[in-house]
C-alpha cells in the first residue's frame, strides 16, 4: 500500500506533520479566510476538500464538490477568492478524439459559490497558476499558464499566460 500524504507546517515555532487519511490527492494549498483560519485545500479526482489542523494536530476537513476534476489551485485572502483549473474528461467514447474540456473558475472563499468560469480553448489545459500583485496596484490577479495537448504531438509545444483581474462587485 502506498503511503498516505502528509501536511508539514510551522505551529509556535516547532515544525510539526500530520499525517492526510485520504487516498488520492492531487494538488494542495494554504488559505486563511475568516471562516476557516489557516486552512488547507485539497485537489481529489472530483471535488475540494477544506481542513485545517486542531490544536491535537487532528485534521478537520469539509468535502467542496465540484463536478470538475482540480488540477490546480490558487488563493487570494484578500480578495477572498479561489482560482481552479478544472478539467471535465470526455466520457463519450464515440468522440474519436476524446477531447477534454478544460476551466478556469473563480470561486467565493467562504461560500465556494462559482463567481466565474471560463472555457479554455479546445485542447487546452491549465498547467499552472499563482496569484500575483503588479507593483503598486493593488488589485488582485491570478496568472494561468497553459498548454495546448495535441493528440498529435508528444509533448505540448504552446500555450498561453492569462492575466485574470479580481474584481468583486457587492
Amino acid at each position: 500500500r502506498a503511503s498516505l500524504p502528509t501536511v508539514i507546517y510551522r505551529n509556535n515555532e516547532k515544525l510539526l506533520y500530520s499525517n492526510v487519511n485520504l487516498e488520492q490527492v492531487n494538488y494542495m494549498a494554504s488559505f486563511n479566510a475568516e471562516l476557516f483560519p489557516d486552512c488547507l485545500s485539497f485537489g481529489l479526482e472530483e471535488s475540494l476538500l477544506i481542513g485545517t489542523i486542531d490544536e491535537i494536530q487532528k485534521l478537520h476537513i469539509r468535502d467542496v464538490p465540484l463536478g470538475d476534476q482540480p488540477r490546480r489551485l490558487a488563493h487570494s485572502p484578500s480578495s477572498h477568492t479561489y482560482c481552479l483549473a478544472t478539467l471535465v474528461p470526455n466520457e463519450d467514447i464515440s468522440n474519436v478524439d476524446g477531447a477534454e474540456k478544460n476551466y478556469v473558475k473563480l470561486i467565493d472563499d467562504q461560500t465556494f459559490e462559482p463567481l466565474d468560469v471560463f472555457e479554455l480553448l479546445e485542447y487546452e489545459t491549465g498547467s499552472s497558476l499563482i496569484t500575483h500583485q503588479f507593483g503598486p496596484d493593488d488589485s488582485v490577479y491570478y496568472v494561468v499558464g497553459t498548454a495546448f495537448a495535441l493528440p498529435t504531438e508528444p509533448e505540448p509545444i504552446e500555450g498561453y499566460f492569462y492575466s485574470i483581474k479580481v474584481v468583486r462587485i457587492k
